[in-house]
């Protein structure tokens, strides 16, 4: 098996305009928030997956993720964060160029679920 981290922090000072703000979730990170649904100033977010190869042409996942946004780092507070996590599967579609379909489920701390459809990794 394989595991992965990655951490993401964007922050912002003077006039951002609205579509420039951070904008948290999306299939790449926070997977099961819609992306753009929680925006603001500043963001920080963090994710974990374990992978685990099936066989030649399939690859079992697991995630987690927390981050969250607030329009100030000090009006950021461990309420405001956002969880989620879920289970995926990768379909090995060219063995030359390592490119996989991937396949999430991914359940929110709102009790929302999400399914994604890609191609290539989340990270």
């Amino acid at each position: 098996g394989m595991l992965g981290f990655q951490a993401i922090g964007h922050f912002t000072v003077g006039n951002v305009p609205l579509r420039e703000l951070p904008r948290l979730g999306g299939p790449n990170m926070m997977r099961g928030f819609v992306l753009g649904r929680y925006r603001d100033r500043q963001l920080w977010s963090v994710q974990a997956e374990y992978r685990h190869t099936l066989n030649r042409f399939l690859v079992a996942a697991a995630f987690a993720g927390a981050g969250a946004v607030a329009p100030t780092l000090r009006e950021m507070t461990l309420p405001d964060t956002r969880y989620a996590g879920g289970l995926g599967m990768r379909v090995l579609l060219n063995r030359k160029k390592n490119v996989f379909l991937r396949t999430d489920v991914a359940l929110n701390s709102n009790q929302t679920l999400n399914v994604y459809v890609r191609m290539l990794d989340a990270f």
